[in-house]
């Protein structure tokens, strides 16, 4: 063991002693990391006391027990320790060892990087380790040295008029023989008093529409543990089987909510290498938290195969860091009615107005969006020599006459998305579907026709490509040359699983995705066929809801630049004149587009998560055009009908005009419930149950929605109106008056 009692850091030294030459750039970081690290020197720093303040906060440091307290003008106080436990000054046992830890990391060893270990900050920094600090402007930076691994983290904590800012460089951590694979910020400062009452504490988890997590402590489980990456599991990474769940998380935000006192996170630099993670209702500790953990190094899964013919999948670490150069997450108190998981959207949604400028184009609402299929490939055999052909299950002119007959019945203004009509259908093929519509949908001619009447009539009208996922090479992309890698340098294949088994399924063709680098080469080519084409909507299928490394490029590596590489693509489609649609959207491409489609209106429906919320239309409701996945298709039509307004977003339908049995055998399994005949008149008695409803909220935005029991949810406009939704098998008597089973109510003026 190296000299660690005698130690002392230089790089604090420098941060300390000659604060003018600390850290400027990265080549002085470079330098010490050269250092053996038993020669590296340090000074204490920052002692406890007031470090930042402004007309809203004050930040206040306690050196011994590395918390930062966070106190605005009224006396509220949050802390990276609960602070009702930080008050009690206790110092021992689990409760002090998982709350007192200001971060926490995974690491392994340059000699085995595949064997993860982790790293309780309270046992590697304040019992084994050590600490240097050195003010800054609005704050301060921490140097936490876990001394046994060698390691140090530098953490900056920055005051902000609005909350605190948590941030870290990863090229300023300081390794030798170990490396760190991930690290967790401040596991308990959105944290909640474990309790009973329901109504006063719980976690927020952004599961798909975003969902809670009470704190109770529970005799048949002694804690819950939630973990989901941001943006879902990385397609790069190899998996030989595949845990399906419903829902991913599309935005970055997590917060806690503790009596008269909230507090929420939002991931404002690195969110797609981020995950959430959660410890709830554990009788030990006595408080429940939530935390964001990001991940600095990519990794893939191997499979190692055994005597007698056994394998195993292993994961192996790169060596290389992340090319990200800060990782931050921006913490916002709140206090009093705002104090709940309305608010914590709100703040969210202030964010992406401040930050990408939604909402600054007028927005007209349609009630309704209709996406027709085209078709997708069938094998046959020519002469003995098997080959794939795309068939029809919808053609141009057959798309043309299922808008008349949804028009016939439908007093909703509607908009259409046409899906599948590339040269391979529905199914993987070429990128952008070959730039060209299938030969089985009509011709030019017919497609013209098909979008003039819909731009005559008012109908929005979009047509779907996919940039990212492809099988056969074409116009200058490469499946062999151009396809992004995963962290072992190999191609990132993507696979089909097998619902039953959750296996690969071994008859379904494999395919690749683009790499990085040429997504913007891919979308410049895709605006040159639409605009001759004269097409003025694209929808984007998988730009805007697949986030995916590719290590060809560092700048790739865990996912980086995602967010900006989508939303430039996006911004320059607006400026080539396009309006874009986005399914599934995460964050960054809901708030740069015009619309969204299949927006999540449940979570992933893990059994910890107690209660669904629709945090995801809180945000973007009135903000963008939104839309609900389809109606039709859903397992519980009734139900599926409520969430949409409740949530008070539009409806969707997932059509077709014929039925191919081929589709039976294939993954397109909602092409058997699509067909016009069996749902218009379905499209029919919703649109005329709703219509009323969704004008009254055309344009509006979510001020607040409220749990009123079980089966009973409240959602209020900013406009005046408010919508009730009994979900229970009994009728409701409220002072607002009577709500049927499966069925709403609205009441209000729309101001």
């Amino acid at each position: 063991m190296k000299l660690w009692k005698s130690f002392v850091v230089f790089m604090m030294a420098i941060a300390v002693i000659m604060p003018s030459a600390a850290c400027k750039n990265n080549n002085s970081t470079e330098n010490i990391a050269r250092t053996p690290y038993d020669k590296l020197k340090v000074g204490r720093g920052v002692k406890s006391g007031v470090i930042a303040k402004n007309s809203n906060y004050t930040l206040y440091w306690d050196e011994e027990r590395a918390c930062v307290i966070l106190s605005d003008i009224n006396g509220n106080t949050w802390s990276s320790i609960p602070y009702d436990y930080y008050k009690t000054g206790k110092t021992g046992g689990r409760a002090n060892n998982m709350m007192g830890a200001p971060l926490m990391l995974e690491y392994v060893s340059k000699k085995n990087k595949s064997a993860i270990k982790t790293m309780n900050g309270y046992t590697g920094i304040i019992k084994n380790g050590r600490m240097g600090s050195k003010k800054t402007a609005d704050g301060l930076i921490v140097y936490y040295c876990f001394d046994k691994l060698e390691i140090i983290v530098p953490v900056e904590y920055t005051l902000r008029n609005n909350g605190l800012c948590i941030s870290i460089e990863p090229k300023k951590i300081i390794e030798y023989d170990n490396l760190v694979y991930r690290l967790s910020l401040a596991p308990f400062l959105c944290s909640a008093q474990n309790t009973s009452n329901r109504e006063e504490q719980y976690i927020v988890i952004p599961s798909g529409s975003g969902a809670l997590m009470y704190t109770d402590e529970r005799s048949d489980i002694d804690l819950r543990e939630y973990k989901e990456n941001v943006y879902g599991n990385d397609p790069a990474r190899y998996q030989s089987q595949k845990y399906e769940n419903t829902e991913i998380i599309r935005i970055p935000l997590f917060g806690a909510k503790n009596g008269n006192t909230a507090i929420c996170g939002i991931i404002e630099e690195g969110a797609a290498s981020a995950s959430v993670d959660a410890i709830v209702g554990d009788s030990k500790i006595g408080w429940s938290g939530v935390y964001s953990t990001f991940q600095l190094r990519g990794s893939n899964i191997s499979a190692v195969s055994y005597e007698g013919g056994q394998t195993t999948d292993v994961e192996n670490i790169t060596e290389e860091m992340t090319g990200y150069k800060k990782l931050s997450i921006g913490y916002y108190p709140l206090t009093n009615q705002k104090a709940d998981y309305s608010g914590m959207a709100c703040v969210y949604r202030n964010y992406l107005i401040e930050n990408y400028k939604i909402g600054d184009k007028k927005i007209s609402e349609k009630g309704i969006t209709l996406n027709i299929l085209g078709g997708l490939r069938q094998k046959s055999l020519f002469f003995g020599v098997p080959f794939q052909k795309t068939i029809s299950v919808t053609t141009f002119n057959e798309a043309l006459e299922i808008i008349k007959q949804v028009e016939e019945v439908c007093a909703i203004p509607i908009d259409v998305v046409l899906s599948g009509f590339g040269k391979s259908g529905l199914d993987v093929g070429e990128i952008a579907g070959g730039y060209k519509f299938g030969t089985a949908f009509g011709s030019k001619k017919d497609f013209n026709k098909l979008k003039d009447y819909c731009t005559e009539t008012g109908i929005g009208f979009f047509v779907d490509f996919d940039i990212v996922k492809f099988r056969d090479s074409s116009n200058g992309f490469s499946k062999i040359f151009n396809a992004a890698k995963s962290a072992n340098s190999f191609t990132a294949y993507q696979y089909y699983y097998s619902i039953a088994l959750r296996n690969q399924e071994s008859n379904q063709s494999r395919y690749v995705l683009l790499n990085r680098a040429l997504l913007g080469e891919a979308s410049d080519k895709l605006f040159d066929f639409a605009k001759g084409m004269d097409i003025h909507g694209i929808s984007f299928s998988t730009l805007g809801n697949m986030a995916y490394s590719d290590y060809d490029s560092k700048e790739y590596f865990v996912r980086g630049k995602t967010e900006s590489e989508a939303t430039s693509i996006i911004e320059n489609a607006h400026k080539n004149g396009f309006t874009v649609m986005v399914s599934e959207a995460n964050s960054y491409a809901a708030a740069v587009s015009d619309k969204i489609i299949n927006a999540p209106l449940v979570s992933s429906m893990y059994d910890i998560l107690d209660a669904d919320i629709p945090l995801y239309e809180i945000i973007f409701k009135g903000m963008v055009d939104i839309t609900s996945s389809p109606v039709n298709t859903a397992m519980n039509q009734r139900v599926k009908f409520l969430n949409s307004i409740e949530s008070g977003i539009g409806l969707s339908f997932m059509l077709t005009d014929r039925y191919s049995t081929e589709s039976a055998s294939s993954k397109h399994s909602a092409l058997a419930v699509s067909l016009l005949a069996d749902n218009i008149q379905m499209i029919s008695e919703l649109a005329d149950e709703s219509k009323e409803y969704y004008k009254a909220i055309n344009g509006s935005k979510i001020i607040k929605h409220s749990l009123i029991s079980e089966n009973i949810r409240r959602t209020d406009f900013d406009n005046g109106i408010s919508v009730w939704v009994n979900y229970g098998d009994t009728p409701i008597v409220l002072s607002e008056g009577k709500i049927e089973p499966k069925s709403f109510m609205f009441r209000g003026e729309n101001k």
